[in-house]
């Protein structure tokens, strides 16, 4: 007789990835013309998980986000070598990124390049190991 269990598994994650669409069916044609990272409908960069920084950031201001994705979102957890450590996490937003909710990314980036208000802890990314 075969059986499955689950045991708890502890895995190292260090960078969270992003790529979201930039829709312009809102009436907001030229939205986000100069947005570092923007390849062109897509937005997709990489964070930092323990700094809340977007890697190779390059913008002399803070940047104000606040873009609907319409559950269009792909997010990849990685770990420090860059290599998936779990099935890509497509739907809402997810908890791990503040402020975001639903169908929006809504958060201020630094000129540094670090998330204003990035406070995250292991609870941030339960929805990416949740079963569908």
């Amino acid at each position: 007789m075969k059986i499955e269990i689950t045991r708890p598994v502890e895995i190292d994650i260090k960078f969270l990835e992003v790529h979201v669409p930039i829709f312009d069916c809102y009436n907001d044609e030229g939205l986000y013309e100069d947005l570092p990272k923007r390849y062109g409908d897509y937005w997709k960069f990489v964070i930092d998980i323990d700094s809340g920084t977007i890697i190779e950031w390059d913008y002399p201001e803070e940047y104000k986000i606040h873009l609907k994705v319409c559950d269009s979102g792909i997010y990849n957890l990685l770990d420090p070598k860059g290599n998936e450590v779990c099935p890509e996490y497509h739907y809402y937003v997810p908890d791990a990124i503040p402020n975001g909710y639903g169908d929006y990314l809504d958060f201020t980036i630094l000129p540094n390049g670090k998330i204003k208000e990035w406070d995250i802890n292991e609870d941030s990314f339960v929805d990416f190991f949740k079963d569908d």
